[in-house]
Protein backbone atom coordinates (compact mmCIF):
# COMPACT_ATOMS: atom_id res chain seq x y z
CA UNK A 1 0.00 0.00 0.00
CA UNK A 2 2.86 2.21 0.48
CA UNK A 3 4.25 2.34 -3.31
CA UNK A 4 0.83 2.83 -3.91
CA UNK A 5 0.61 6.47 -1.76
CA UNK A 6 4.14 7.49 -2.82
CA UNK A 7 2.79 6.87 -6.50
CA UNK A 8 0.07 8.82 -5.71
CA UNK A 9 1.88 11.31 -3.68
CA UNK A 10 3.86 11.83 -7.19
CA UNK A 11 0.83 11.98 -9.50
CA UNK A 12 -0.68 15.03 -6.94
CA UNK A 13 2.89 16.76 -7.48
CA UNK A 14 2.58 16.92 -10.88
CA UNK A 15 -0.92 18.16 -10.90
CA UNK A 16 0.39 20.98 -8.68
CA UNK A 17 3.37 21.55 -10.82
CA UNK A 18 1.16 22.21 -13.72
CA UNK A 19 -0.60 25.30 -13.91
CA UNK A 20 -3.09 23.91 -16.44
CA UNK A 21 -3.97 20.84 -14.31
CA UNK A 22 -4.39 22.60 -10.85
CA UNK A 23 -6.67 24.65 -12.62
CA UNK A 24 -8.58 21.91 -14.14
CA UNK A 25 -9.14 20.69 -10.47
CA UNK A 26 -9.86 23.86 -9.03
CA UNK A 27 -12.73 24.48 -11.80
CA UNK A 28 -15.83 22.24 -10.23
CA UNK A 29 -15.43 24.52 -6.67
CA UNK A 30 -15.68 27.40 -9.24
CA UNK A 31 -18.66 26.14 -10.93
CA UNK A 32 -20.35 25.06 -7.76
CA UNK A 33 -20.28 28.49 -6.47
CA UNK A 34 -21.34 30.02 -9.56
CA UNK A 35 -24.24 27.35 -9.55
CA UNK A 36 -25.15 27.77 -6.24
CA UNK A 37 -25.16 31.90 -5.75
CA UNK A 38 -25.11 32.79 -9.69
CA UNK A 39 -27.69 31.01 -11.37
CA UNK A 40 -30.58 31.97 -8.69
CA UNK A 41 -29.10 35.52 -8.96
CA UNK A 42 -29.61 35.52 -12.93
CA UNK A 43 -32.83 33.89 -12.22
CA UNK A 44 -34.41 36.96 -9.95
CA UNK A 45 -32.54 39.47 -12.63
CA UNK A 46 -34.07 37.29 -15.58
CA UNK A 47 -37.95 37.07 -13.97
CA UNK A 48 -37.74 40.65 -13.31
CA UNK A 49 -36.81 41.53 -16.74
CA UNK A 50 -39.20 39.62 -18.98
CA UNK A 51 -41.95 39.51 -15.69
CA UNK A 52 -41.59 35.83 -15.11
CA UNK A 53 -42.67 34.07 -11.90
CA UNK A 54 -39.44 31.77 -13.12
CA UNK A 55 -37.24 30.83 -15.42
CA UNK A 56 -34.57 28.59 -14.96
CA UNK A 57 -35.81 27.44 -11.84
CA UNK A 58 -36.99 24.42 -14.08
CA UNK A 59 -33.22 23.64 -14.94
CA UNK A 60 -31.66 23.60 -10.98
CA UNK A 61 -31.51 19.58 -11.18
CA UNK A 62 -30.02 19.70 -14.31
CA UNK A 63 -27.70 22.24 -13.06
CA UNK A 64 -27.05 19.68 -10.33
CA UNK A 65 -26.49 17.43 -12.56
CA UNK A 66 -23.98 18.52 -14.53
CA UNK A 67 -22.15 19.94 -10.89
CA UNK A 68 -22.12 15.77 -10.30
CA UNK A 69 -20.47 15.63 -13.41
CA UNK A 70 -18.09 18.10 -14.02
CA UNK A 71 -16.42 17.36 -10.47
CA UNK A 72 -14.93 13.35 -11.49
CA UNK A 73 -14.76 14.40 -15.45
CA UNK A 74 -12.12 16.79 -14.32
CA UNK A 75 -10.48 15.29 -11.54
CA UNK A 76 -10.32 11.94 -14.13
CA UNK A 77 -9.38 14.54 -17.44
CA UNK A 78 -6.45 15.35 -15.34
CA UNK A 79 -5.19 11.95 -14.26
CA UNK A 80 -5.49 11.69 -17.88
CA UNK A 81 -3.36 14.26 -19.13
CA UNK A 82 -0.84 12.76 -16.36
CA UNK A 83 -0.60 9.57 -17.86
CA UNK A 84 -0.36 11.21 -21.60
CA UNK A 85 2.91 13.20 -19.87
CA UNK A 86 4.48 10.03 -18.88
CA UNK A 87 3.90 8.25 -21.86
CA UNK A 88 4.91 10.74 -23.86
CA UNK A 89 8.41 10.67 -21.44
CA UNK A 90 8.67 6.67 -21.18
CA UNK A 91 7.88 7.11 -17.71
CA UNK A 92 5.83 4.62 -17.32
CA UNK A 93 7.98 1.92 -18.56
CA UNK A 94 10.15 2.62 -16.04
CA UNK A 95 6.53 2.36 -13.43
CA UNK A 96 5.96 -0.73 -14.37
CA UNK A 97 8.70 -2.64 -13.39
CA UNK A 98 9.01 -1.12 -9.53
CA UNK A 99 6.99 -2.42 -6.64
CA UNK A 100 3.93 -0.30 -7.99
CA UNK A 101 3.99 -2.27 -11.03
CA UNK A 102 1.54 -1.89 -13.99
CA UNK A 103 -1.74 -2.84 -11.92
CA UNK A 104 -0.91 -0.47 -8.98
CA UNK A 105 -0.01 2.22 -11.76
CA UNK A 106 -3.60 2.40 -13.16
CA UNK A 107 -4.88 2.04 -9.73
CA UNK A 108 -2.67 5.02 -8.59
CA UNK A 109 -3.35 7.16 -11.25
CA UNK A 110 -7.26 6.35 -12.34
CA UNK A 111 -8.81 4.79 -9.75
CA UNK A 112 -7.50 6.81 -6.48
CA UNK A 113 -8.88 9.93 -8.48
CA UNK A 114 -11.95 8.82 -9.22
CA UNK A 115 -12.59 7.90 -5.13
CA UNK A 116 -11.48 11.50 -4.50
CA UNK A 117 -14.02 13.00 -6.72
CA UNK A 118 -16.81 10.56 -5.38
CA UNK A 119 -15.90 12.25 -2.73
CA UNK A 120 -15.19 15.81 -3.36
CA UNK A 121 -18.99 15.36 -5.45
CA UNK A 122 -20.41 14.31 -2.32
CA UNK A 123 -19.44 17.26 -0.51
CA UNK A 124 -19.94 19.71 -3.70
CA UNK A 125 -23.31 18.54 -4.40
CA UNK A 126 -24.14 18.67 0.01
CA UNK A 127 -23.25 22.43 0.41
CA UNK A 128 -24.00 23.60 -3.33
CA UNK A 129 -26.74 21.98 -4.90
CA UNK A 130 -29.86 23.77 -6.03
CA UNK A 131 -32.41 21.50 -5.25
CA UNK A 132 -32.57 18.88 -2.30
CA UNK A 133 -31.68 15.12 -2.40
CA UNK A 134 -31.50 12.55 -0.43
CA UNK A 135 -28.69 10.99 0.55
CA UNK A 136 -29.45 7.54 -1.18
CA UNK A 137 -29.72 9.68 -4.48
CA UNK A 138 -26.97 11.56 -4.22
CA UNK A 139 -24.35 8.47 -3.33
CA UNK A 140 -25.76 6.60 -6.22
CA UNK A 141 -25.06 9.72 -8.85
CA UNK A 142 -21.79 10.30 -7.28
CA UNK A 143 -20.59 7.09 -7.85
CA UNK A 144 -21.92 6.34 -11.28
CA UNK A 145 -20.49 9.91 -12.50
CA UNK A 146 -17.15 8.89 -10.55
CA UNK A 147 -16.74 5.09 -12.69
CA UNK A 148 -17.91 7.04 -15.91
CA UNK A 149 -15.73 9.69 -15.28
CA UNK A 150 -12.69 6.30 -15.39
CA UNK A 151 -14.28 5.09 -18.70
CA UNK A 152 -14.12 8.15 -20.14
CA UNK A 153 -10.32 8.78 -19.01
CA UNK A 154 -9.73 5.50 -20.61
CA UNK A 155 -11.02 6.06 -23.75
CA UNK A 156 -9.15 9.77 -23.82
CA UNK A 157 -5.83 7.65 -23.25
CA UNK A 158 -6.23 5.40 -25.49
CA UNK A 159 -7.44 7.43 -28.33
CA UNK A 160 -4.48 9.55 -27.74
CA UNK A 161 -2.23 6.52 -28.15
CA UNK A 162 -3.27 4.73 -30.64
CA UNK A 163 -3.38 8.52 -32.89
CA UNK A 164 0.71 9.29 -31.52
CA UNK A 165 0.99 5.51 -33.01
CA UNK A 166 -0.63 6.02 -36.31
CA UNK A 167 1.16 9.66 -36.88
CA UNK A 168 4.47 7.76 -35.90
CA UNK A 169 3.82 4.84 -38.33
CA UNK A 170 2.64 7.63 -40.89
CA UNK A 171 5.95 9.65 -40.91
CA UNK A 172 8.36 7.13 -41.09
CA UNK A 173 6.66 5.54 -44.02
Amino acid sequence: MKPLLSSFYMFIRQIARDSMLYAVCIAPLLAAVFFRFGVPYLETLLCGYFEQSSILAGYYLLFDLFLAILTPYMFCFASAMVILTEYDENITAYLAVTPVGKQGYILSRLVFPAVVSFFISVLLMSLFALTDWTLPMLLSVCLLTSLLSVAVSLLLVDRSVNEWTHIAVSSIL
